[in-house]
């Protein structure tokens, strides 16, 4: 069957999918034909976000419908995981000072 795909730029595109065929598959797919990395590809129909481990059928996707890919970027390693953490507060300092009398 034909799927017909809808960037965020409103671009169409259609791929060739078997209806049994895995939406991880179909991302595949997507990622030959436009280069898009399959892990940083979303895609909805009716509303839905398509899970990679189910299959087209089970989203009941009709030929004259369109699903819409959203491509995020790809989130750069975080630099701060390879700095050794230091606490965000000064711990407290022990006071050597002696406590004031209670209020009398």
């Amino acid at each position: 069957m034909k799927l017909t795909f809808r960037d965020l730029k409103q671009q169409k595109f259609v791929i060739e999918a078997e209806p049994t065929e895995l939406i991880s598959d179909v991302k595949a797919k997507i990622e030959k034909e436009k280069g898009w990395e399959a892990a940083q590809q979303k895609l909805i129909y009716s509303g839905k976000i398509l899970q990679d481990a189910n299959s087209v059928e089970s989203y009941k996707i009709e030929e004259k419908g369109f699903i819409v890919c959203m491509v995020s970027k790809p989130k750069p390693a975080p630099a701060a995981a390879a700095a050794p953490k230091e606490p965000a507060t000064p711990a407290p300092a022990a006071s050597s000072a002696t406590p004031a009398p209670p209020p009398v």
